[in-house]
């Protein structure tokens, strides 16, 4: 049985096929941020994150952060900083990739059992 979702856009009713569904997959990834005007730091911390992303194959979105009003909005004061499911984990040092692999791990096992 095919699900269709209910939306409304100004006045006119419509459904979109699929929503529930990808709405569900996309809160079952964990969603990384690195918060940084782009210092060679932030830049080796976002490389460090794909080689982990990759070689543990976690779902994830990634993305670096580089207005300063948004990574303002996190309140953080040093950079790099490294932001995973809205949760500030380190500010102001690259972690080794032990410590990220852990937290990542961490993060991802906590999605899938929500």
């Amino acid at each position: 049985m095919v699900q269709v979702h209910q939306i409304k856009i100004g006045k006119h009713q419509t459904g979109i096929v699929g929503l529930d569904d990808a709405l569900k997959e996309m809160t079952e990834e964990c969603q990384i941020k690195i918060l940084g005007q782009g210092c060679p730091n932030c830049d080796r911390l976002e490389q460090d994150l794909m080689i982990l992303i990759a070689e543990t194959g976690i779902e994830a979105d990634l993305e670096q952060i580089r207005d300063i009003r948004e990574i303002g909005q996190y309140g953080v004061m040093g950079s790099p900083a490294l932001v995973i499911n809205g949760k500030v984990k380190v500010v102001g040092s690259v972690p080794s990739a032990a410590r990220l692999r852990e937290m990542i791990l961490a993060a991802d096992a906590e999605i899938k059992h929500q």
